[in-house]
């Protein structure tokens, strides 16, 4: 028992660097890695897809045929989405909006829910347009902001100095979003 108690610790732990590893790449390097982060979630969808549909469909189908057909989806999808990303930029960013409206607080009643119910129709429409229209700004800053905050996570997690101090937590999470920021702008260029 202790021995698994061992192996799972390690493997947090291996869980946790990476995680920490990602987070920095997603604050420093985020407009740069969008498409490809788009197109590998875009293979897991597909993958995903084919090969469960397939092996509902045809379950007496040896087994490495769903496996190819998950791969063949899976494929296709990741070149659509590399090619279609803004429609992730968009879904993203409105997705965004909506949940920081959704989040507000509303007097009861049908007509505030109504009222609630078209602000988040108009906010996820709003953002989205936005972050498509300004996609390289939007993306630099979502990415260097959540990037910055993950690493802040896994760092709480791995360090009981920043655990405990929230002082310095702030500190990084703000000295890591900024300079992502910073480094993602001089480094990419405007399209």
């Amino acid at each position: 028992m202790e021995q698994i108690n061992e192996i799972a610790s390690k493997l947090g732990m291996i869980t946790i660097v990476i995680n920490l590893v990602i987070a920095i790449l997603q604050c420093f390097f985020g407009y740069k890695l969008l498409r490809f982060w788009t197109a590998l979630v875009g293979f897991l969808i597909g993958f995903l897809l084919g090969f469960l549909i397939t092996g509902a469909v045809a379950p007496s189908l040896s087994a490495y045929i769903p496996v190819l057909v998950g791969a063949a989806a899976g494929f296709v999808l990741s070149i659509l989405a590399y090619k279609i990303y803004l429609a992730g930029v968009l879904v993203y960013c409105g997705i965004i909006a909506v949940s920081a409206v959704y989040s507000i607080n509303f007097p009861e009643g049908q007509l505030m829910h109504f009222l609630k119910i078209v602000l988040m129709i108009l906010a996820f429409l709003l953002a989205g347009v936005l972050a498509v229209k300004f996609a390289r700004p939007c993306i630099i800053v979502i990415s260097a902001v959540s990037g910055a905050g993950a690493a802040v996570g896994a760092l709480i997690t791995l360090s009981a100095k920043v655990s405990s101090d929230m002082n310095l937590q702030l500190v990084i999470f703000a000295a890591m979003a900024i300079l992502g920021m910073v480094i993602q702008f001089l480094t990419t260029r405007k399209k």
